[in-house]
């Protein structure tokens, strides 16, 4: 009798253990479903930030895998959607392309000048870059000379691997031998007492930015000349692919600038081409800069747009390096992205306060800036030659 009671017993334990897996089983069962399935996009920009639920809804349902999509790589790509539909729970599968429709960028003249005899490479006189491909495939389309004096009218073709085309008329004049050469004209220096008089007021502060190349100073002169802030270049790495140097005058300009009250902020000047290059380089600045106050933004300096053809980096990469830097400085120390009005408008695509470089009397950039470099003829009590000049704008 007790041992067909605990036979019973068994069987009753297995059928409630079968009956509550079942109901687990039922539960967990994920069923692909499509009827309820709306796709909103199928081509993706490369680059832009789309979330699945900007690319697919469910009517009557929410998205439960809700997340961003990558759109680093070119391609397509197979996402799986998860939702909840009456108590099921369901997925689906859905093909996105990512694609790169932008058109790649050609800067430069219209117009260009080389003296007979000289076999330049032409495309070399544009800075040539796309968003996406590294190296877009350029061509020179039309007949020139460069043995034979004249003027030659000439394209340039640039075309990135999406096959998306950017095209440029320009003239190129081939110079005679025999023909003379016009010196620069020399550009009119600018005095620092003229910008006060010009630029300053309650929502703004004049000063300067200096380096090496400006030799020894004379702080106390400049204090009394109302220099109220300073950027001091830090140091620069000695090339490409080379090391970081201090700026032999770094450490006299920040103490002195210290010691007679001009508060300072540092620029580093770079040739950084990678992310990890540029964490590097943030990582010297800050032992750099560890053991003094630093009351301005840390700037990262890059400028080498005239080997920018050579350098096998994308417009995006160059942006997310300088982005890199600033990440790597880390929250106690303020970035502010250093470009010329030119690179300003055609190339940075980055969400830090301004450092505008335009040599001009009054700047028509159109973007936010929070200071103005407005001459680098500048010349100032306490310094031998000429200096940048700046303005900062405190409403800015």
């Amino acid at each position: 009798m007790k041992k067909r009671l605990s036979i019973v017993i068994v069987l009753i334990v297995i059928l409630i253990i079968s009956i509550i897996v079942f109901k687990v089983v039922k539960k967990n069962q994920i069923v692909e479903d499509y009827t309820n399935v709306v796709v909103l996009k199928e081509k993706l920009e490369v680059y832009q930030e789309y979330k699945l639920s900007d690319v697919v809804k469910i009517k009557n349902a929410q998205i439960t895998n809700d997340r961003i999509i990558n759109t680093k790589k070119l391609g397509k790509e197979k996402l799986e959607i998860f939702y909840n539909e009456e108590k099921t729970r369901k997925k689906a599968y859905l093909e996105i392309e990512v694609v790169d429709t932008k058109a790649p960028l050609i800067l430069g003249s219209s117009f260009f000048t080389i003296n007979e005899g000289d076999n330049k490479n032409l495309a070399n006189f544009f800075l040539l870059a796309d968003n996406y491909t590294k190296k877009p495939t350029a061509k020179i389309e039309g007949e020139y000379d460069y043995n034979k004096a004249g003027l030659y009218k000439l394209k340039i073709v640039l075309e990135d691997e999406s096959k998306n085309k950017t095209e440029k008329d320009f003239t190129l004049r081939v110079r005679s031998k025999s023909e003379s050469v016009k010196a620069p004209l020399k550009r009119a220096k600018v005095l620092y007492e003229d910008v006060i008089r010009k630029h300053k007021s309650s929502k703004t502060k004049i000063g300067i930015d200096v380096s090496k190349w400006q030799g020894e100073i004379d702080f106390d002169k400049l204090k009394a000349a109302k220099v109220e802030f300073m950027m001091i270049r830090v140091g620069t790495q000695k090339d490409f692919k080379k090391d970081s140097r201090i700026d032999e005058y770094f450490k006299r300009n920040i103490e002195e600038a210290k010691r007679v009250g001009i508060p300072v902020g540092v620029y580093y000047f770079t040739y950084a081409t990678s992310i990890k290059e540029a964490k590097e380089q943030a990582q010297w600045v800050k032992k750099q800069i560890a053991k003094y106050d630093i009351d301005y933004p840390v700037v990262f300096d890059w400028e080498s747009f005239k080997y920018f053809n050579n350098l096998n980096i994308s417009l995006y990469d160059l942006n997310q390096l300088v982005k890199a830097f600033y990440d790597e400085m880390g929250s106690d120390y303020s970035p502010m992205h250093y470009s010329s009005k030119y690179y300003l408008e055609h190339v940075w695509e980055l969400d830090y306060p301004v450092w505008l470089a335009h040599y001009t009397k009054n700047t028509d950039y159109k973007g936010e800036y929070r200071m103005w470099q407005l001459a680098d003829t500048g010349r100032v009590a306490g310094i031998k030659g000429d200096v940048d000049i700046n303005v900062e704008y405190l409403s800015k």
